[in-house]
């Protein structure tokens, strides 16, 4: 519903519509197309509201996803929505699912459809990546992850928690760690789809009589003399009991968890952490 007036060259517009239960495998070759991955399943419900005056578009698309799938990527996987992204958009779309499997998004488009930079395709993909890319931020930054205040980002360095913090010399979770990791057990219990990467760190603070000074003063060929052994175990026990407590505190399948090959930090005065990221 809406008004149409009719000019010699692009007509105004200020129209709003809905669009219910639209099969999107149909549109699986236009998705293979433009991002490429295939369409396994899916339905799109849509309210658009859009204006379009004096060549200037202004409009805003409301989309839900009702169980929607994306297929493998096909060979040219470096697509243009990943590398914006920073990560694959199924990982970015099962994370913006709810408890019904669906996924909500707002696609706000605008500009001059007489500039030389305007084209459809270059729209749909700034704007999606924007949508998704706030999505994210809105849903998981209340829940202790790292929010960057200039807005441009790369969600593969956004999706990491704050770290989860041990004593000097201890591999014992204290209470703060344990509320850090309860928030970790609700997200994943509210997102079924995600893995958790639980990955320690050695660090030179846990080495016996070294203190942060004298961390500091000595170079890299000293610290290959000493012996890192009994640092790395300590960073694989610190690792090993976060995921036990996910799993055994919160109910989570230990298969969702991946543990990493532990190292020494490349900081020399890193503090015992384990890291946590999706």
């Amino acid at each position: 519903e809406g008004t149409i007036l009719l000019s010699d060259s692009i007509p105004d517009l200020d129209i709003k519509g809905q669009v219910s239960s639209m099969d999107l495998v149909e549109y699986t070759h236009y998705a293979s197309r433009f991002i490429g991955y295939r369409i396994e399943r899916g339905q799109l419900n849509l309210d658009y509201q859009f204006k379009l005056k004096s060549h200037e578009i202004d409009a805003n698309f409301k989309t839900q996803l009702d169980k929607f799938e994306l297929g493998s990527l096909e060979s040219h996987e470096e697509n243009e929505l990943t590398q914006e992204l920073g990560v694959p958009l199924p990982m970015a779309l099962n994370l913006l699912r709810d408890s019904d499997d669906n996924i909500e998004l707002d696609f706000p488009v605008t500009g001059n459809v007489d500039s030389p930079d305007f084209s459809i395709a270059s729209i749909i993909s700034t704007v999606s990546v924007k949508a998704i890319k706030n999505a994210v931020i809105y849903h998981y930054s209340p829940l202790g992850m790292f929010s960057l205040a200039s807005g441009v980002f790369d969600l593969a360095t956004a999706l990491n928690f704050d770290p989860i913090e041990f004593e000097i010399q201890k591999n014992e979770l204290n209470e703060e760690s344990k509320k850090q990791l309860d928030k970790v057990v609700l997200l994943m219990s509210e997102k079924p789809r995600i893995k958790m990467v639980v990955c320690g760190e050695g660090t030179w603070l846990d080495y016996p009589d070294l203190t942060l000074e004298e961390i500091k003063q000595k170079k890299k060929e000293d610290f290959a003399k000493l012996d890192v052994t009994a640092l790395l175990t300590l960073a694989k026990q610190r690792q090993s009991n976060v995921i036990k407590y996910i799993v055994e505190q919160g109910g989570i399948e230990k298969s969702r968890l991946l543990g990493c090959n532990v190292k020494m930090s490349k900081k020399k005065g890193a503090k015992p952490q384990v890291k946590l990221s999706i």
